[in-house]
């Protein structure tokens, strides 16, 4: 297992022709014959990856196996993506990575539902699952708002000598 470069929704086009290893959840997986395209999510967002059967056959095996949520991790190049294959739907929509080694770290069962925000889930299915709830896009933002206001109002209270 090596050590993950940056998280996936921070990976920008700086990045472009240089080797990095990302980490995440399969977000969406969508195979097109000799071409397999996986959204991988974390914390941060979204980054598309490639496995390409025409340069690896045994790697592009082991993506077919790949299911939605399976945690998995991804080494190799990136790369700017063709103007016409553009995503503006994604902060890293502009380029991808060219998988050279992959693993799967944890395969998962299929989820109650879809960690995409734009799907609406009934409030008990979403308490029932709360862990993956909280995997959401607006989970994670309100988690990380929550985090960054209560940091806030306590170096201002400690600016102040307040115990």
């Amino acid at each position: 297992m090596k050590k993950r470069t940056e998280y996936c929704g921070l990976i920008t086009e700086a990045y472009i022709g240089q080797e990095i290893t990302i980490k995440g959840w399969i977000n969406r997986r969508r195979d097109l014959g000799g071409l397999i395209f996986i959204h991988l999510r974390d914390r941060e967002g979204i980054m598309q990856i490639v496995f390409n059967q025409e340069k690896n056959a045994e790697l592009f095996e082991l993506a077919e196996s790949m299911r939605h949520e399976y945690i998995i991790e991804a080494t190799g190049t990136v790369v700017l993506r063709e103007e016409d294959q553009v995503n503006p739907n994604i902060g890293t929509g502009t380029i991808e990575l060219e998988v050279t080694e992959a693993a799967i770290l944890a395969k998962a069962k299929t989820p109650p539902f879809t960690i995409d925000d734009d799907q609406p889930v009934a409030d008990e299915l979403r308490m029932k699952y709360r862990y993956m709830d909280l995997r959401k896009v607006r989970m994670m933002k309100n988690l990380k708002l929550r985090h960054q206001t209560t940091k806030a109002i306590r170096n201002y209270l400690d600016n102040e000598a307040f115990l």
